[in-house]
């Protein structure tokens, strides 16, 4: 999980070409980590975020950069891992005794409802950045 600093251009960027033609100074570069990559949204490359619907790809690895380096992670609580595996290993056990033995429709209705519950059971889960 990706502890987000903010929406696109919250990390500075520089085009290629102005570097490729001298128009940046290299001393920006000093002691810092470079990525090049796209930023243009229409290549396809771009993620949705909290923050931005179309977050450019080399913005994503950025962030991720910068979660390792300030050791900001996003950390599920001990409590929230244990219900999300008991909830798997329940719907797990339920999904492989109990499917086998129904028709098709009705097993198509039980697993999608079980989805649901799933979901509707794990999404108030919550994570924080202090690894508590």
């Amino acid at each position: 999980m990706v502890n987000f600093n903010g929406p696109s251009n919250t990390y500075p960027l520089v085009s290629w070409v102005d570097v490729e033609e001298g128009r940046v100074d290299p001393s920006i570069f000093h002691d810092k980590i470079v990525i090049v990559g796209p930023h243009a949204i229409g290549l396809g490359d771009v993620v949705p975020t909290p923050f931005d619907p179309v977050l450019p790809g080399v913005e994503l690895h950025a962030n991720v950069i910068d979660n390792i380096i300030s050791q900001r992670y996003l950390v599920r609580s001990t409590m929230t891992t244990m219900v999300d595996l008991g909830l798997i290993l329940v719907f797990g056990f339920a999904v492989a005794l109990y499917m086998p033995k129904m028709g098709a429709t009705r097993s198509i209705f039980y697993a999608s409802l079980a989805f649901l519950l799933f979901t509707a059971l794990t999404s108030g889960c919550s994570c924080s950045s202090d690894g508590s």
